[in-house]
């Protein structure tokens, strides 16, 4: 997806589409897990507390390629 900067008015993201809306997404131990199906190996080690979130109507959950450095 491409995506505007909400801290610019010019640039743009690129990032993967990951959950839609009424999806649960589960984060944590390096995984992220949709629907308690769906498992993604996370890149992002930085990570201090797992969580659990159901995306809400009118939302989609995105994630950069670039864990690392990507927010």
């Amino acid at each position: 997806m491409v995506l505007r900067d909400v801290g610019s008015d010019d640039d743009l993201l690129i990032k993967r589409a990951i959950a839609i809306a009424g999806d649960k997404i589960t984060v944590g131990d390096n995984e992220i897990v949709v629907n308690d199906q769906e498992e993604y190996e996370s890149t992002n080690h930085r990570e201090s507390e797992g969580y659990s979130a159901l995306i809400p109507d009118d939302h989609i959950f995105v994630m950069g390629d670039n864990e690392q450095h990507s927010f």
